[in-house]
């Protein structure tokens, strides 16, 4: 098995943080599109925002900055592109989840690149590339939403009294609200067939973790 180093501690703290994930994710919604300033300032403050998100700084130790970015367009997704790279040794869910969330609601395709080298990347740790998939089922279904320990269970098979047996996905879908993307580049014509090229490949090849290869399977 190609698992990772995903213990029962990282996958409690998982848990525990999931409403401060969740609540994180929802804030720019509200608190940007009201922000004053002359459109200099605004300016000003995206290119010291992406400057700082752009390092792959932690979310809660930068969250101004995650705040003001998501009001930045392009430069706003170019930032957060770059960043992704950083998250490519981290094993910890938690913290990868608490920057992806930010990440899953944009539809750019600069971070669309960037999830799929992430979800590619063989260097990388099985937990990153979990979340370099998520962002690309997203992008398929943008009302989905995929919690981590869904994706990376897989499939289970149980038997019926009858002798046949029932397999049911554990891909943990829930539907998200809408209007809650935000745009920066526009995604290329075919990204649907990029996507389903790029996870039935990971999906069908026997190099890959465990975790990712359910996680692909999830589309």
């Amino acid at each position: 098995m190609h698992h990772g180093a995903v213990n029962m501690h990282s996958l409690v703290r998982f848990a525990r943080l999931g409403f401060f994930v969740g609540a994180f994710a929802a804030l720019p919604k509200f608190a940007i599109a009201q922000k004053p300033g002359s459109p200099a300032d605004s300016a000003k403050d995206c290119k010291q925002a992406a400057k700082e998100v752009s390092k792959g700084h932690p979310v809660k130790k930068l969250s101004s900055a995650y705040l003001t970015i998501s009001s930045c367009g392009a430069t706003g997704a170019s930032a957060l592109a770059s960043a992704i790279a950083a998250y490519a040794y981290e094993t910890d869910p938690t913290i990868i989840d608490a920057f992806m969330s930010v990440v899953d609601n944009w539809r750019d395709s600069s971070i669309m690149a960037a999830a799929m080298q992430l979800a590619s990347n063989a260097a990388a740790t099985p937990t990153a590339r979990v979340f370099g998939v998520r962002h690309l089922l997203v992008l398929a279904h943008p009302y989905a939403h995929y919690g981590f320990a869904g994706l990376i269970s897989g499939e289970t098979t149980a038997a019926n009294p009858d002798g046949g047996s029932t397999t049911v996905s554990t891909c943990g879908q829930l539907m998200r609200g809408e209007g809650t993307d935000r745009i920066g580049a526009p995604l290329p014509s075919d990204y649907l067939a990029r996507i389903q090229t790029t996870l039935s490949a990971l999906a069908s090849s026997g190099s890959t973790p465990d975790f990712v290869r359910n996680a692909a399977r999830c589309l």
